[in-house]
């Protein structure tokens, strides 16, 4: 082996272990890289091959494709995929698929995925929410240690806790009532304001402290949380199609995610008013029912472009300074519990890398801080800053499926299809965020690790 490909491994291992704990600092042997990364390697000492023609041929030999067609068309997991993964140099984005099965009038009314297809990235919206924040600590408009009350009044039961307690998770918070229930938006927002910390709560991640932590931003600045993100993230990276609200003009560019199906016991629900253009999240819908804006944890529309762009700007220093992008998937809540397990490790508001591996949104190849976040419609973001890659997965996996099964009807598995009482059969993908990782998640972080060694080898030989 050339002392360039030693070189990378090591660089790799490095990464594997910067920010890693006793837990996370052993998943991936050198052994591991070497087995994983040398058929990359061999294939390269091609030098006949241009670059072009090495990427082409890391994606044809990776299947890529051919195992998102499986899980879509085959499995019936979502009615389509749009996938990107990349690297500062290069990307590719795979489109697989329909955007709609059904119209909004629940007619039969097929529409195929595009590669400018249009996504509600529910709490993926999350990270947009981090960066603007991490922004503002950059530039000292506000402190990792303030304290939310004293930067929002309105916030009664917060003068405990602080910005980075938010941004961590390690405050859960609840509400008297759910969000949902509010019957005007100052019921909904009095609901946001009395939030109170709950430490009894097992389950970290929550979305209410993206929801706080808008308020706080738009207190501290005076401008509202979108015109925040425009400013700091959509506009200094020409992201266009990355908007609170669909165009009348763009409007056959979204995907559906209507018709979600779920099944408790022997209560079968249809969730028939999640039409195009209407976000997924049931507070958002209903925040934003009564006053258009965004809540921070959920609510920006976006396409797998467009997310190429942030994630490259991101990696590039271009939005944020790289030293804190480097910071935000640094475990703040992760370790292991007095039963053997381990509770949620926690980044920015995003996950940060498991030692389960079936329990981590960050794959083991990664870096230690490399950061993910997946939404409920199907999405999922991956950005590994040191690695200098990442991928975006967004899909339509709510649009006529049937997500959800409990209690008695617990027996049904994904990929089968299931009677309801209109006497139509419709397919059921419970284990969707589980069987999603195999079949694309994995082989497309694989894939964008494959071009960024293919890249440094062909950098360092000039």
């Amino acid at each position: 082996m050339s002392d360039i490909f030693e070189e990378y491994i090591q660089r790799l291992i490095d990464n594997h272990n910067y920010g890693a704990n006793e837990y996370t600092n052993s998943l991936k042997s050198r052994e591991d890289y070497y087995a994983f990364l040398r058929p990359t390697y061999e294939l390269c000492e091609k030098r006949e091959l241009s670059c072009a023609e090495l990427y082409r041929e890391l994606l044809d030999k990776s299947f890529l494709k051919e195992k998102i067609e499986r899980f879509i068309e085959v499995g019936k997991a979502a009615p389509g995929m749009v996938l990107e993964v990349g690297t500062l140099q290069h990307h590719d984005i795979l489109v697989i698929g329909d955007s709609q099965e059904l119209n909004d009038d629940g007619h039969t009314e097929v529409l195929k995925m595009q590669k400018d297809s249009i996504f509600d990235l529910s709490s993926i919206t999350k990270v947009f929410s981090c960066v603007v924040m991490l922004k503002l600590i950059d530039l000292g408009i506000i402190d990792f240690d303030e304290k939310i009350a004293e930067i929002d009044r309105r916030f009664i039961h917060l003068s405990d806790v602080t910005v980075e307690d938010l941004l961590s998770f390690r405050t859960p918070l609840k509400t008297a009532d759910r969000i949902e229930n509010a019957l005007t938006f100052e019921d909904a927002e009095r609901l946001i304001f009395e939030m109170m910390p709950d430490y009894t709560q097992t389950r970290l991640y929550t979305d209410m402290g993206a929801i706080v932590l808008k308020y706080v931003m738009e207190s501290r600045t005076g401008m509202p949380l979108y015109e925040l993100v425009r400013k700091y993230i959509l506009d200094p990276c020409d992201m266009w199609d990355t908007v609170l609200t669909i165009e009348s003009r763009n409007m056959h560019r979204v995907v559906s995610n209507n018709f979600e199906r779920r099944i408790r016991d022997n209560t079968y629900t249809v969730i028939n008013d999640v039409t195009k253009g209407t976000v997924n999240d049931g507070k958002a819908r209903k925040l934003e029912r009564f006053n258009r804006q965004l809540y921070g944890h959920a609510g920006l529309f976006s396409t797998a472009e467009d997310m190429g762009k942030f994630a490259r700007g991101l990696m590039s220093g271009m939005i944020l300074n790289p030293k804190i992008v480097n910071e935000i998937g640094r475990n703040c809540t992760g370790k292991r519990l007095d039963n053997g397990g381990f509770s949620q490790f926690h980044g920015f508001l995003c996950y940060s890398k498991n030692p389960v591996a079936v329990n981590s949104e960050v794959n083991h190849w990664l870096s230690g801080n490399a950061f993910a976040l997946g939404g409920y419609t199907g999405n999922q973001l991956t950005i590994d800053y040191r690695n200098q890659l990442y991928i975006f997965m967004a899909s339509n996996r709510c649009h006529n499926r049937i997500t959800s099964v409990s209690g008695t009807a617990e027996g049904y598995v994904s990929g089968e299809e299931v009677a309801w009482p209109d006497g139509k059969k419709y397919i059921c993908n419970k284990r969707y965020a589980y069987d999603r990782d195999d079949s694309v998640i994995n082989p497309a972080i694989e894939l964008a690790m494959q071009y960024r060694l293919m890249e440094y080898l062909l950098e360092r030989r000039k």
